[in-house]
């Protein structure tokens, strides 16, 4: 049969990877995930301790999806997640009233904007003084995905600290920011 999850997908990155990362970072914290995708690192993280998500998932069939992990994990655990997941593009996040957030998340996403909006986004997570947790991709040499690439935009938009974490042979760092 294979392989089920690899450290590729959401499930298998988070408990090869980022759990140990993302967790203590996230745990009582309202969270916004840029790029939910099909809702798994948002639900990780609610599992984690996180106390409140809003995701934000560009396509509708895959939002929706997100949604149905939701409630199915919900069921499962026998516990209501506090998770809302929006279509659309996550920049609403620069102009949506979305509330504040503790932690802002982007697991390989945010670098599919022009640098210039990742810039905006950056800033604007940083001017509430969120924690900034952003996954890199190293494989994708014609985005600037790299971690270099996004240490330098967070250092250059409001935040002081970046710390880099990460695992032999596997090409998503995690890139943890502090605005404070």
């Amino acid at each position: 049969v294979g392989a089920i999850a690899s450290t590729d997908s959401g499930t298998g990155r988070w408990d090869f990877f980022n759990r140990d990362i993302v967790a203590p970072i996230v745990a009582g914290k309202r969270v916004l995930d840029l790029g939910s995708n099909n809702g798994s690192m948002p639900l990780m993280m609610l599992r984690a301790g996180a106390r409140a998500i809003v995701g934000i998932e560009y396509t509708p069939e895959i939002a929706d999806f997100a949604r149905l992990n939701a409630r199915i994990l919900s069921w499962r655990d026998m516990r209501a997640y506090d998770i809302q997941i929006l279509t659309g593009d996550m920049r609403q996040f620069l102009t949506g009233n979305l509330g504040s957030f503790d932690v802002v998340t982007a697991f390989c996403s945010l670098y599919y904007l022009p640098e210039e909006e990742m810039a905006r986004v950056v800033a604007r997570a940083a001017s509430m003084r969120a924690a900034l947790v952003l996954q890199a991709n190293d494989a994708i040499t014609n985005l600037p995905a790299s971690t270099e690439d996004l240490e330098r935009l967070m250092l250059a938009n409001g935040y002081k600290t970046v710390r880099v974490f990460r695992a032999p042979q596997f090409s998503r760092p995690l890139l943890v920011g502090s605005a404070g």
